[in-house]
């Protein structure tokens, strides 16, 4: 189950995507008489990649999300005026790993 889901999840990574679709496209417009679909799963692929790598699109993208937690310490007094609180802790994720095995 684990795998499947590994699996599953890279599936619909936007390279994935795109790389189902330009060799699906491909495929039919060299070996099928379905050349009109064929032609648009490959522009459709093509595009859908050009989006997705520029950064533009990205930024357009997670632009809304990021504005909606504003940052722990603001230097300059935030939006109203007010300070916000420093930080007590700062957590590094490192996926359980301890290389340090004295260092908690």
């Amino acid at each position: 189950m684990f795998f499947l889901r590994k699996f599953i999840v890279a599936l619909l990574f936007p390279a994935s995507i795109c790389a189902g679709l330009l060799i699906s496209g491909l495929a039919l417009v060299l070996f099928t008489r379905r050349q009109k679909l064929g032609k648009v799963l490959l522009s459709a692929g093509v595009l859908l990649f050009a989006l997705s790598t520029q950064g533009a699109v990205g930024n357009a993208l997670l632009g809304p999300l990021e504005s909606q937690y504003p940052a722990l310490h603001d230097p300059l007094g935030g939006a109203g005026g007010e300070a916000r609180m420093r930080p007590k802790w700062i957590v590094a994720l490192g996926a359980g790993t301890n290389p340090t095995p004295g260092f908690r």
